[in-house]
């Protein structure tokens, strides 16, 4: 979402414009949170730290009644009814953070919430090529260096990669190509096992099973968290449907669900038709979908707002897009 919205004065109250949008339930989603530079993850999003997190969670219990995964699902499944203002809090992907600071603020506060496992994370077996990304641009900053610039340029010229500046092409480079970002790791000596090994920035099996003890649900987010618009519908399938059986297989869950990488602008009907979940979820702030089990959920990452400014704004966009008959997400069949 725009930062506009957070800008522009509303003059509704929040509990006014909560049932002015109709929004109901609220899904939050966030990453991670930390208080400490984490060099995998500062060039591609931004994170909460501690006390800010601690303000949104607050925040949220103070409006809304938080709900888990299961009551959604019966929801969804018999129409049982929710209450008026019910939330969901998920997080993506798996980092270590969920169980080490996460974690505890939740439980204080009596929150189930829903973790997406991306699968190739789990037990730090492969390091997410954009977490590469992030500290490749890292090295290059540290190195600050025009010989390396200007053969990181030549090389990312040949395959067509370059676009403005080398910083922006690395976060450019697409999933088909991350290796990509391999081949200039070793030019400037990253070393991304010996991340793995001395950082293990991923949960451990033993700590998911931990969070699954205190109230955590669990769902698939992909095999190795590709951007499934560059996906054919076959690849899209097998990421997500081999990311729930790891999932339920696993840590022995007996509902399927999935939360999209990224985005989830242009995918099909057919891929939510032929997917075997129970629910899946997007990122497309508050809008409606045509599929009736997929959800879309807002971050408060990306902007420094707070979660009541964050929300409002997000609830003005929901109203504003509805009149202007854009507050359902159509999809192509195929």
């Amino acid at each position: 979402m725009n930062s506009i919205f957070n800008k522009i004065p509303i003059p509704w109250s929040f509990n006014r414009l909560r049932k002015l949008a109709g929004v109901n339930p609220l899904v939050v989603n966030y990453h991670v949170v930390s208080d400490h530079f984490l060099p995998h993850v500062n060039n591609i999003y931004n994170y909460r730290d501690t006390e800010t997190f601690t303000r949104d969670i607050d925040f949220l219990t103070s409006r809304f009644r938080i709900i888990n995964l299961q009551r959604l699902l019966d929801h969804l499944k018999t129409g049982k009814k929710l209450p008026d203002n019910a939330a969901i809090i998920t997080i993506d992907d798996g980092l270590r953070e969920v169980y080490d600071v996460m974690a505890p603020v939740l439980k204080r506060k009596f929150i189930e919430p829903v973790l997406f496992l991306t699968k190739n994370y789990v037990d730090n077996k492969e390091l997410g090529y954009d977490h590469r990304k992030s500290l490749v641009i890292n090295r290059i900053n540290e190195l600050n260096d025009s010989r390396t610039e200007n053969n990181l340029t030549t090389l990312l010229q040949e395959v067509q990669q370059f676009s403005h500046t080398v910083i922006d092409s690395i976060i450019g480079i697409p999933y088909d190509l991350r290796h990509l970002v391999d081949s200039i790791a070793k030019m400037i000596g990253v070393d991304y096992p010996a991340f793995l090994a001395s950082q293990a920035p991923y949960l451990t099996s033993s700590q998911i099973t931990g969070l699954i003890g205190q109230g955590f649900s669990i769902g698939g987010h992909s095999v190795d968290h590709p951007n499934f618009r560059e996906l054919n519908l076959e690849d899209q399938l097998w990421q997500a449907n081999e990311s729930m059986d790891f999932v339920c297989e696993r840590f022995q869950v007996n509902y399927r669900v999935f939360a999209f990488p990224y985005w989830d602008a242009g995918i099909p009907v057919k891929f939510f038709t032929d997917l075997a979940a129970d629910a899946t979820f997007g990122t497309q702030g508050l809008l409606s979908d045509i599929i009736p089990n997929h959800i879309q959920r807002i971050g408060f990452e990306r902007f420094k707002y707070s979660a009541r400014q964050s929300i409002k704004a997000h609830y003005f966009r929901k109203m504003l897009l509805s009149k202007m008959g854009k507050g359902v997400i159509t999809r192509n069949k195929i």
